[in-house]
């Protein structure tokens, strides 16, 4: 059985667990996967197999939509920094075929 606690802030935490049964299809799935890579990535252990999953399917599309201040302000940045290289490409361009 794996135990996983969600605490928030002051709130009290909860438990979830997933069960042995649960627990032992996790890992025979898991085990084909590394037999059959089509299946998709490669996981060392269960936890990894759903903390992967759980970053690709919820907390990237998460950040996407509403990033972070700090990412945010990053993105803003790059591109600027992309503008800058486009403008300083074309009048490149625009005085080689003067």
């Amino acid at each position: 059985m794996v135990t996983i606690t969600w605490q928030e802030g002051d709130k009290a935490p909860e438990t979830f667990t997933i069960s042995d049964a649960v627990l032992d299809s996790l890992e025979q799935f898991l085990k084909s996967s590394q037999m059959n890579k089509g299946a998709g990535p490669i996981h060392s252990t269960v936890k990894d197999m759903l903390f992967t999953s759980m970053t690709e399917i919820i907390i990237k599309p998460a950040l996407h939509v509403f990033p972070t201040p700090e990412i945010a302000d990053l993105k803003t940045l790059a591109e600027a920094a992309q503008k800058a290289l486009a403008d300083a490409h074309a009048a490149i361009v625009k005085n080689a075929l003067v």
